[in-house]
């Protein structure tokens, strides 16, 4: 008879546990889930500011030159060396094409139209792409106008170093901040991500204390 009193309380302590065992299950997946991502993302962003500091070192290989003995002197010399160069930089940019597609994906969400300047990961990855091909645009260019030039005319190419470098030199410092603030654009997005999950409200405060201990 005195077991028959017990059988709510038992009942309630074996639901109440079945409930935690669910609710612990259901967000230790979603945890689970949000760290693949955000080990995706940042293997991503890796992989893409990686890609474009190769393009970019691709490219000193393949930058005009400003006198004469320059380290890419070569290049007035050789047409084969000039056209494998600017093949391995067209490479270089090419590479990246895709995981700026993959960026899209991962860190989706573009700046407002009319906004000055890029302002998310996604934008400055478009951005870098865009100034990288710029700069290699301008040193097809200047490989373009030198082979034109009437045999030996030292003074005409010294006018197109002095026009072409102050074009690259330009360029090229634009996509070294475009790359910097790709992953400063990225850090922000990750570290925004993790903390709006930590603190949302239909988070158990005991599940958000540990997932705030771990950060």
């Amino acid at each position: 008879m005195r077991m028959q009193g017990w059988g709510p309380i038992i009942a309630a302590v074996i639901t109440s546990s079945v409930v935690a065992a669910l609710v612990a299950g259901f967000f230790g997946d979603r945890n689970e889930r949000k760290k693949q991502l955000r080990d995706q993302r940042i293997a991503l962003a890796g992989e893409f500011a990686g890609g474009a500091m190769a393009a970019l070192a691709s490219l000193r290989d393949y930058k005009p030159t400003t006198r004469v003995g320059h380290r890419n002197e070569k290049l007035h010399h050789d047409a084969k060396i000039r056209e494998e160069r600017g093949a391995k930089v067209k490479d270089a940019v090419d590479r990246l094409r895709p995981l700026r597609g993959r960026v899209w994906i991962l860190f989706p969400g573009r700046s407002p139209a009319g906004t000055e300047r890029p302002l998310t990961a996604a934008d400055w990855a478009e951005h870098v792409v865009g100034r990288l091909r710029a700069v290699e645009d301008i040193c097809n260019a200047f490989w373009t106008a030198c082979g034109e030039l009437a045999g030996d005319d030292n003074r005409d190419r010294a006018n197109l170093e002095a026009e072409y470098q102050a074009k690259y030199d330009g360029l090229r410092r634009w996509t070294w901040l475009a790359v910097s603030s790709f992953t400063e654009a990225v850090a922000i997005r990750v570290e925004a991500t993790d903390r709006v999950w930590a603190t949302a409200r239909w988070i158990p405060t005991a599940v958000r204390q540990r997932m705030l201990a771990r950060r």
